[in-house]
C-alpha cells in the first residue's frame, strides 16, 4: 500500500484579521502525542473590530465563514451543541465546542496612530519604560481609551454573544511594535509615528481586551513578552513592520494551547449528557428513603460501616496535587497546574475493585443513587488528602446535566459543611469515617475541613450509565467527567471492571 495512516488531526480555528495568516496551513504536533492539530485559518480583508456587528446582528460575513468550516449548521445553530448522532459517531470524534481564536483590532488602532501622528504623544497608566516625549502636543489618555473602547465595542459584544454558546472561544492580543519608525509607517497610511507611541496604543488596546476577556471569561492569548525585547518587537520574529513572522508560530501556537487546556473546566455537551440520560437503564433499587426529598434538599448526608470503610484506604502514597499530567480536551477537569493545597493518590486496582463491590448493590448504592432514576456509574474515585487545619470544596469543577457528586471520609474525624447555591449554610457538623454525602453540584456546594491532622477523604463524580456499559469505578486523575460522554479517551485510566479499549466510542 501507498498509503499510511497519520493519525486523526484536529482543527483549530484562527479567525479575523491579518495577523492569523502566518498560522496558514500549519500542522503541528503537542507535548502529548495523541493531540495533533492543524490550522484552519479564516482571514477577512474587510473585516475591522468595528465591523463586527451589521444593524445588530454577528456581520453575514463572518457567520457565512462559520457555517463554511461546520461551526454552525445550515439552520445557525451552534454544531457541537445539536450534532446528528450517527455522523458524530461515524466521524469518530468527540463533539467538543471548537477552538477558536480570533484577532481584531489592527485595522482600528492604525487609523487612531496615523491621527496621534508625529505631533501628539500622551502618558500611558503604569506605563512599562515608554515614557512621554513632553515636546509634542500631549493627548489626554482618556480620549485614547475612549476610541480604542469605541472602535472595538462591536468586536466585544459578538465575542460576548458568541461566547454563551463557545466555551472553547479565545481572543488573541495584538502583537508588540516594531522598533522601525519607517517600516511601520506602511500601514499608518505612511505617516510615521515614533515606536514608543505605536506601542503605547498597541498596549493600552491589549489592556482593555483583556479586561473585557476576564469579565467575559473568555481566555486571553497574550505572548507580547514573549515576542518582544524592552518592549518592542524582537527583530527575529518582524516581517514586515507591523506583522510577526512565521518563526514566531510555535510560540503564539504554545499559548493557545496552554489556554485551552487551562479552559477544560467548561468544556462539557449539556446536550450529549442529557441525551446519555435518556439511554440510560432504569434503577432497580433498592431505593433510599430521602429520594422523596431530594428534589428539594438536593443533597443528602448518610454513613456507612467503618470496616466498610477502612478497606477503601488508599495506601499508596500521597503526592502534591499540583500538575495534572492527564489533562486532555476530551475531559472536563482542573487546568495544567492541578489543584494546589490537596494531595492524591492513585486507588490500585484492588480498591477499586472493594468499591466496585461495595457500592455496586444494597444500602451503599442506594445512598449513591438518591432521587435518581437511572442507572449511576462512578466515572472517577479520587483518593484525597486534605492538609492539617485547611478547609478544602470538594471539587470546583463545573457539573454536567444529571451528573452528581459524592464525598466518602474515610479517615480521621473531621468537619462538614454543607451550602447552597447562594452560600448559606445548611449543614455544620463534625463526622467520622463512614460518613457520605451525596450531592447535585448545581445546588449544592460542600466543603471538608481538617482538624489538628490531615483527613482523608474520596471524592467520587457520577455520571448515567450507557446501557452496554456495566457498573464501573474509574480512577481518572484530576479530571472529572468525559466532555462528551459518547467519545472519550480511557488510555491511563484505571479502572474496575477495565475498559477493553483506550477509546470509548459509542452511539448517541
Amino acid at each position: 500500500m501507498n498509503v499510511d495512516i497519520a493519525g486523526s488531526i484536529s482543527p483549530i480555528y484562527l479567525i479575523g484579521d491579518s495577523h492569523c495568516l502566518q498560522f496558514k496551513e500549519i500542522l503541528f504536533n503537542t507535548r502529548q502525542p495523541q493531540l495533533r492539530y492543524r490550522c484552519a485559518v479564516s482571514f477577512f480583508v474587510k473585516l475591522t473590530a468595528s465591523d463586527y456587528l451589521v444593524d445588530g446582528a454577528i456581520n453575514p460575513m463572518l457567520l457565512a465563514a462559520l457555517k463554511a468550516e461546520g461551526v454552525f449548521n445550515d439552520a445557525g445553530e451552534p454544531d457541537w451543541l445539536v450534532p446528528d448522532a450517527s455522523s458524530t459517531y461515524l466521524s469518530g470524534r468527540p463533539a467538543l465546542s471548537p477552538t477558536m481564536v480570533f484577532f481584531a483590532g489592527e485595522a482600528n488602532i492604525q487609523n487612531l496612530i496615523a491621527e496621534l501622528g508625529d505631533e501628539f504623544d500622551f502618558e500611558l497608566p503604569d506605563d512599562p519604560g515608554y515614557s512621554v516625549d513632553f515636546d509634542k502636543s500631549p493627548a489626554p489618555f482618556s480620549f485614547i481609551q475612549e476610541r480604542i473602547e469605541s472602535q472595538l465595542a462591536p468586536f466585544v459584544e459578538v465575542m460576548a454573544r458568541l461566547r454563551q454558546s463557545f466555551p472553547g472561544l479565545m481572543i488573541h492580543a495584538l502583537p508588540p511594535r516594531d522598533r522601525d519608525d519607517d517600516r511601520s509607517s506602511h500601514w499608518s497610511f505612511k505617516i510615521k509615528v515614533a515606536a514608543p507611541v505605536r506601542a503605547k496604543v498597541a498596549l493600552a488596546a491589549n489592556r482593555h481586551l483583556a479586561e473585557v476577556c476576564g469579565r467575559l471569561n473568555i481566555p486571553f492569548v497574550d505572548p507580547w513578552d514573549d515576542l518582544s525585547v524592552d518592549g518592542f518587537m524582537r527583530p527575529e520574529f518582524g516581517l514586515d513592520g507591523m506583522h510577526i513572522n512565521r518563526s514566531a508560530a510555535p510560540i503564539m501556537l504554545d499559548r493557545i494551547m496552554d489556554a485551552m487546556l487551562d479552559n477544560i473546566r467548561a468544556s462539557a455537551n449539556p446536550t450529549r449528557h442529557s441525551v446519555l440520560r435518556g439511554h440510560s437503564p432504569s434503577y432497580a433499587g433498592p431505593f433510599h428513603p430521602a429520594s422523596l426529598s431530594w428534589s428539594q434538599d438536593g443533597y443528602l448526608l448518610d454513613k456507612l460501616l467503618v470496616s466498610e470503610v477502612v478497606a477503601l484506604n488508599c495506601e499508596s502514597q500521597f503526592q502534591s496535587a499540583e500538575t495534572n499530567a492527564r489533562v486532555s480536551p476530551e475531559w472536563i477537569g482542573y487546568p495544567r497546574a492541578g489543584r494546589p493545597g490537596v494531595a492524591l493518590a492513585e486507588p490500585s486496582l484492588e480498591i477499586l475493585s472493594r468499591a466496585a463491590k461495595l457500592f455496586g448493590s444494597g444500602h451503599p448504592r442506594s445512598i449513591l443513587q438518591v432521587g435518581e432514576s437511572k442507572d449511576l456509574t462512578i466515572v472517577n474515585f479520587r483518593p484525597v488528602e486534605i492538609p492539617a487545619g485547611a478547609s478544602v470544596t470538594a471539587s470546583t469543577i463545573p457539573s454536567p446535566p444529571d451528573c452528581r457528586r459524592a464525598l466518602l471520609f474515610v479517615g480521621e474525624s473531621s468537619s462538614i459543611v454543607i451550602a447552597d447555591a447562594s452560600g448559606h449554610v445548611l449543614v455544620q457538623k463534625s463526622v467520622r469515617a463512614g460518613a457520605i454525602a451525596v450531592w447535585d453540584p448545581k445546588r449544592i456546594a460542600i466543603f471538608a475541613r481538617a482538624r489538628a491532622e490531615p483527613i482523608r477523604v474520596v471524592e467520587m463524580m457520577l455520571m448515567p450509565r450507557y446501557p452496554l456499559h456495566p457498573f464501573r469505578v474509574a480512577w481518572a486523575g484530576l479530571n472529572d467527567w468525559p466532555a462528551d460522554p459518547f467519545h472519550y479517551t480511557v488510555r491511563d485510566i484505571v479502572a474496575y471492571p477495565p475498559f477493553e479499549t483506550d477509546l470509548v466510542r459509542e452511539r448517541a
